[in-house]
């Protein structure tokens, strides 16, 4: 039988530079917690980082196809950050996962 996953996930800002300061970093994470359970079956435990990465610990389901949810979470909140903030802060471009079973 099959059961929900628990995982550590992190991405960095572009260049690793410090981008997730005041206002981002705070709107970044909520938007990722928001975004992150709209997906079936997944409990986020904690959205928090550093200015330039993201950390989520979070329980998927084992229907989660996780590479595609993760670009799915990291696409759409580069986007939506970038749009807020106008063109040329870029947020995401590296990923990882570590299963925390």
């Amino acid at each position: 039988m099959c059961t929900a996953r628990s995982t550590f996930i992190t991405w960095h800002a572009k260049d690793n530079q410090p981008l997730l300061i005041g206002p981002n970093e705070v709107e970044v994470h909520r938007y990722l917690g928001r975004r992150a359970v709209e997906a079936e079956g997944v409990f986020v435990h904690a959205v928090n980082g550093m200015p330039d990465h993201v950390h989520m610990a979070v329980t998927v389901p084992p229907t989660l196809l996780i590479a595609d949810w993760i670009g799915e979470l990291k696409g759409g909140s580069s986007h939506w950050i970038n749009h807020k903030n106008g063109p040329g802060v870029p947020i995401c471009c590296e990923t990882g996962e570590a299963p925390l079973d």
